[in-house]
């Protein structure tokens, strides 16, 4: 892994992307949220923050990449099988209109990877958490300056 991002838009949140890069000694954090409502106003950035990640971090998280299948998931999500009910198979679908799109950066190319909330794999949903509890400045985490 050299270059790791994701990017969140909820339907009517401020949006916020989360770029880890890759170093010898460890990585860089970067979190940039910003001040509108999601997908249908991204509106302006609101807040910058970055940390540096130690090389044991930055060693659970190839781990954690590499468990997600991110690597290897299509660039879409396939369409969701019917499910089989009394009535017939029925279609299910989800409102929730949160935008997941992931990119991955290293000597092989650049892979991008889209999901809807309802769309994110166990693995994906985990990389998501994993990345979230990294980003300084989200809320609950101090905000910390690079140089």
């Amino acid at each position: 892994m050299t270059r790791l991002r994701l990017l969140v838009l909820p339907s009517f949140d401020p949006g916020y992307a989360i770029r880890i890069d890759e170093s010898e000694s460890g990585g860089l954090v970067s979190f940039v949220e910003l001040s509108g409502a999601g997908g249908y106003a991204p509106g302006r950035v609101r807040r910058r923050a970055g940390a540096r990640l130690s090389a044991t971090v930055m060693r659970d998280l190839r781990r954690l990449v590499e468990q997600s299948g991110l690597a290897f998931a299509p660039a879409r999500a396939p369409p969701p099988k019917p499910v089989q009910t009394a009535e017939g198979p029925m279609h299910v679908s989800s409102f929730d209109g949160t935008a997941y799109v992931f990119e991955l950066a290293d000597r092989a190319g650049n892979r991008f990877v889209h999901r809807g909330r309802s769309e994110l794999s166990p693995g994906l949903r985990s990389l998501v958490k994993g990345l979230e509890s990294l980003a300084p400045g989200r809320p609950g985490r101090p905000a910390v300056r690079t140089p």
